[in-house]
């Protein structure tokens, strides 16, 4: 079964919630080029996410649970791409 995520009350993939892409993105990059990609896409999602939040002072709670949890996700895949000496 695939891990399921809420937004705003649609069920979404992980990937489409951490990196807004659909789950088979990375089905034929090398690992290498997964990982890399996954920490542009995070990075590039958090950026959007932020500058929505700025921009909008109501922002729902589960919208900050999200940009927190991108977060975390680019922070991870920064962190596995430094292990493995992968350059961006």
């Amino acid at each position: 079964m695939a891990n399921l995520k809420n937004i705003e009350g649609k069920t979404v993939s992980a990937s489409n919630y951490y990196y807004d892409c659909p789950p088979d993105t990375w089905d034929e990059m090398l690992y290498k080029d997964a990982i890399k990609d996954r920490a542009e896409r995070a990075q590039a999602l958090y950026f959007r996410l932020y500058t929505e939040m700025m921009a909008d002072k109501n922002w729902s709670f589960e919208n900050q649970v999200r940009l927190h949890k991108v977060t975390q996700a680019a922070a991870l895949t920064r962190k596995i791409a430094d292990e493995r000496n992968l350059a961006f």
